[in-house]
């Protein structure tokens, strides 16, 4: 049943480009886990799709690749999983490397351009991509738990994209997170919030927690070819979490 962190909200049913969806979306139900790994700053610049999108980097030339994993138990568009490849990143210049992506964590607010997201259903693809242009694709995603460790699987067809390891770490209550999702409609930056309420959450900086292994399709190539750490700068454990997820805006009305 939905909890109070969805009400006082005022909703719209929306058509774009021919899709119907309430905005905002909400996600009443859902276990995700994500992790970043540094990667070569020169080579993730080219995958950002407008000038005013910046890499945000931890060290000097090493960025943030951020490889997240959702199951969505119960949502407005029925059950669905989900993968997220991202960069960190920021339209904001002078940013320096390591102060933003450690104010990034300490508030809770992490700012991203999504460069692939596949899902197990048309309705989940047809909405990203309609009302916000996300690079929504059908793929088979699959999750298994043994020993203490979360695997979520991406494959599509025969071949394997990724494979991302995580540790079910002790959980506890968290701060509500926000994921800034930027994106590029024309010549424009738009920006979409989704503000995630997490009962269950948990957090380390301890690089053996995640592991990410890459298969051979042409998605793996590119993130091969970007020099990705072999252990995770961060990672997150969330079992239990709900979602609301906002319509996208220029990034001058944020």
């Amino acid at each position: 049943m939905p909890s109070e962190f969805f009400d006082h909200l005022m909703r719209w049913n929306v058509e774009r480009n021919g899709t119907a969806a309430q905005q905002p979306l909400f996600f009443q139900e859902i276990a995700m886990m994500g992790a970043g790994f540094t990667a070569a700053t020169a080579k993730i610049r080219p995958l950002l799709p407008h000038r005013d999108l910046i890499p945000l980097e931890l060290t000097p030339g090493r960025a943030l690749v951020l490889v997240a994993c959702f199951e969505y138990r119960v949502c407005d568009l029925d059950p669905y999983n989900e993968v997220s490849i991202a960069f960190a990143a920021t339209h904001q210049r002078g940013t320096l490397p390591g102060v933003g992506v450690l104010d990034a964590l300490r508030r809770r607010v992490i700012p991203a351009y999504i460069w692939q997201l596949p899902v197990t259903t048309e309705r989940a693809r047809a909405v990203g991509v309609d009302h916000y242009g996300l690079p929504k694709f059908i793929a088979d995603i699959r999750y298994e738990e043994a020993n203490g460790v979360r695997t979520c699987t991406l494959a599509t067809g025969d071949q394997i994209i990724l494979q991302l390891k995580g540790q079910m770490l002790p959980a506890r209550r968290s701060q509500q997170q926000r994921l800034v999702i930027y994106g590029v409609e024309g010549e424009l930056v738009a920006q979409s919030n989704a503000l995630i309420n997490a009962p269950e959450f948990a957090q380390t900086l301890d690089r053996s927690a995640a592991s990410l292994t890459l298969g051979d399709h042409p998605i793996s190539q590119t993130l091969r070819g970007l020099g990705l750490s072999a252990g995770s700068a961060f990672y997150q454990y969330i079992p239990r979490a709900e979602t609301i997820l906002f319509p996208a805006r220029n990034v001058a009305d944020v």
